[in-house]
């Protein structure tokens, strides 16, 4: 008969003990061959956030500056002088509600202030999009867009730190709201859907919120304002983007960032909404009574690191999920046209490293530290600094790497660099990435959710990778 891990999992919990079934788990990840890579990594620095990851953008340097957080400090305080604040609390001082209440109010709900001031700022009339609309066609032209492209790079900064907490409000009617500000975790893009749009601009009845979700967002906007053909996405014989390749391109341009413009409006209503929802949903996850339905909430939240991160936004454009059927799937690159994938990964990872470690407050860490399994807490931290310095080094693009990547020869090159992620001579740091965050995932699957007394959520059990 087939058991499940999770259901071995709660077994052993019952009958040994946590850190007897950690230990027990290990061995049974090492005997079958899952892949599980629970090895301690060599502590490396985050460099601060000061280039793009990625190159080949049409506006150099412009995402965002963000620095990666710094490792937690260690929990081996002198009795005689309390701890800097920054550095973990003491177990002793440690409750489940004080993390919940601190997460939710000092580290989700101040991500959705900033993706809603930046979405407002980047869609008003005073805004770098405005500005670029507004210099198609003179001097200007050239500057005004790089202004907009840089300004659409904060946006998508701010967009990644909320896409890994999708609860709570951003989960209710199928992610309808997370969907609306970014639609890639749901499918891809519908180009010819938003060239429509921008085909219907000057239509008096045209309404963006009666588009498809794939047509609307900031990977909308990303289309818009980078895909430099400016031809049409549709099939021959199209009604509604008729006559639009005979357009003059100032006229195209046009179109296509008024288009962006009402995209835009529509994300920053979303965004806002989202906000004040979140505001008003605060006292139900922090409350007492509901802590253990949060803290699963929140473990359910950093499996979007396993299932989107590595295994779609990675796994699939470099052959590495095996859901992927060919060599290689770039169709599944989130961000092609600016090639602002891989900075993309990074925001990922220090967004979950702040709703891990509670920033400067109680998180998971802390948690772990207080049930008595200190070296999980700093293993899963300095893997996730690792993967982030990883990030911070790559100088190639996602679509670069993922098209080099034609015979078996690159295949296992891609493979090793997946399997050994501190060797830095691979040519294939993506691939590396994908590996290193792979470490993070894997301690999720086992000691953390053992420890933490959680649930693998639905979808992630099966993973063998």
């Amino acid at each position: 008969m087939f058991v499940s891990l999770e259901t071995g999992r709660k077994t052993l919990v019952n009958f040994l003990g946590k850190r007897e079934v950690i230990l027990a788990l290990a061995l049974f990840f090492m005997l079958s061959g899952c892949g599980v890579d629970n090895s301690i990594d060599p502590a490396v620095e985050p460099t601060p956030v000061e280039t793009s990851p990625e190159t080949g953008a049409d506006d150099g340097d412009g995402a965002s500056e963000e620095p990666a957080p710094e490792e937690e400090g260690s929990d081996e305080s002198s009795s005689e002088e309390p701890p800097p604040a920054d550095e973990p609390s003491e177990p002793s001082e440690f409750t489940q509600t004080s993390m919940i209440n601190n997460i939710g109010e000092n580290v989700i709900g101040p991500n959705y202030v900033a993706l809603a001031e930046a979405a407002t700022n980047f869609a008003s009339a005073s805004g770098a999009l405005a500005g670029y609309c507004d210099a198609i066609g003179g001097g200007g032209e050239a500057a005004a867009l790089s202004e907009a492209k840089s300004g659409w790079q904060d946006l998508m900064s701010k967009v990644q730190a909320v896409e890994m907490h999708p609860i709570g409000p951003a989960a209710e009617n199928e992610g309808f709201l997370r969907h609306r500000i970014n639609s890639y975790a749901s499918g891809p893009l519908s180009p010819c859907g938003i060239d429509q749009s921008a085909a219907s601009v000057d239509d008096p009845n045209f309404d963006i919120t009666s588009r498809s979700l794939n047509q609307r967002g900031v990977g909308a906007i990303e289309y818009l304002l980078y895909e430099e053909t400016l031809l049409h996405r549709c099939s021959a014989g199209n009604p509604i983007v008729e006559g639009w390749n005979d357009l003059g391109e100032t006229d195209r341009k046009r179109d296509r960032c008024l288009a962006a413009q009402l995209i835009a409006e529509d994300l920053a209503g979303a965004a806002a909404l989202t906000r004040d929802r979140w505001s008003e949903y605060l006292s139900e996850f922090s409350s007492e009574s509901n802590v253990g339905a949060s803290t699963q909430l929140m473990t359910d939240a950093f499996f979007v690191l396993d299932k989107l991160v590595k295994d779609q936004k990675l796994g699939l454009p470099l052959g590495i999920n095996p859901t992927c059927r060919l060599i290689t799937c770039p169709d599944s690159i989130e961000s092609e046209y600016s090639l602002n994938s891989l900075v993309n990964v990074r925001d990922n990872l220090v967004s979950f490293r702040n709703l891990f470690s509670g920033a400067a407050g109680q998180g998971f860490d802390d948690f772990i530290r207080a049930e008595g399994f200190p070296e999980v807490s700093e293993r899963m931290l300095r893997n996730a600094d690792n993967a982030i310095s990883i990030a911070n080094s790559l100088t190639g693009s996602l679509a670069e790497e993922s098209s080099r990547i034609t015979s078996s020869a690159e295949e296992t090159a891609c493979s090793n660099a997946f399997a050994s992620p501190d060797s830095a001579s691979s040519d294939y740091g993506a691939c590396r990435l994908a590996g290193a965050v792979k470490r993070v995932t894997d301690d999720l699957k086992i000691d953390f959710v053992t420890i933490t007394g959680t649930n693998i959520p639905e979808g992630a059990q099966s993973d063998n990778d």
